[in-house]
């Protein structure tokens, strides 16, 4: 399966997506897009790709729309290619360990979040241990 995976840096997908979430898109033929699905594309005039949901669609033009923005997007896209990418999951918050650059900062995330796991499993065991009668 094609899929793509890329942090969300702006709130404008709110509540849908919020920014530090995962956003996981699949690849699907592009006659499949419909209004109403969120998608991956570069605007034009942009080289930053967008995510957000597909307001209208005639043949392969679209208009977009941030679900937390009040109006469409100011563009007609045009889809071109045989794959568009749309939305299948989000992951709450763990795009910032995505976006850390430096391997000692991930290496303290990763052990920050083990300890907070063995904490919490910690409490889960000393829970479940026999009453003394």
């Amino acid at each position: 399966a094609d899929f793509h995976v890329q942090t969300v840096l702006s709130g404008s997908m709110r509540p849908t997506v919020s920014p530090g979430d995962l956003a996981i898109t699949q690849g699907v033929p592009m006659s499949s897009l419909r209004a109403g699905d969120v998608i991956v594309f570069t605007p034009p005039t942009e080289t930053q790709s967008v995510l957000h949901r597909i307001a209208s669609r005639e043949g392969n033009v679209i208009t977009t729309k941030g679900d937390a923005n009040s109006v469409a997007d100011p563009w007609h896209a045009t889809l071109t290619g045989a794959t568009g990418y749309r939305l299948v999951l989000v992951v709450p918050y763990l795009g910032w360990l995505s976006e850390l650059r430096s391997a000692a900062l991930v290496a303290a995330g990763l052990i920050v979040a083990l300890f907070i796991l063995l904490e919490i499993r910690k409490g889960v065991g000393a829970r479940k241990a026999p009453v003394a009668s």
